[in-house]
């Protein structure tokens, strides 16, 4: 696990080879915004992903691991090009992972905030979100 999340610490768009040492040719990726199926559709993935990735940083913390399943919570802090005006971010999330007997990951799924990450950083709907959200609170 530790070795895993390392690579995330290190991973840029001149590296992203990595990804082949850690997951399993038939691996299963889920976000909210996609749903990835095997190791080329991956590498595609965080190949696009990178190109307009500035720096990216994560944080882990809370990381519970079972027998071929890890838990982990994150806060990832990045710059994007499109997003937030350039500006660093920061979106927590938490990711599901689950291991063949090889140890590499079949099973990848990620839980954070895609309004908060995107939809909120779109300057007109940004601000409609971001009122609607505090209308929400209670």
């Amino acid at each position: 696990m530790k070795e895993f999340l390392n690579m995330y610490q290190n991973l840029n768009k001149d590296n992203l080879h990595l990804l082949e040492s850690f997951y399993a040719v038939n691996v299963q990726f889920i976000d909210q915004a996609h749903e990835i199926k095997g190791l080329e559709q991956l590498y595609a993935y965080f190949t696009a992903l990178y190109q307009n990735v500035e720096s990216i940083n994560f944080s882990f913390h809370n990381a519970l691991e079972g027998i071929g399943e890890c838990y982990v919570q994150w806060d990832m802090t990045f710059l994007h090009s499109k997003l937030a005006g350039g500006r660093p971010m920061t979106v927590a999330g938490a990711t599901f992972l689950s291991s063949d007997d090889n140890g590499r990951v079949f099973h990848h799924r990620d839980y954070f905030n895609l309004g908060a990450m995107v939809y909120a950083q779109i300057p007109l709907l940004g601000r409609a979100i971001t009122s609607i959200m505090g209308r929400l609170e209670i």
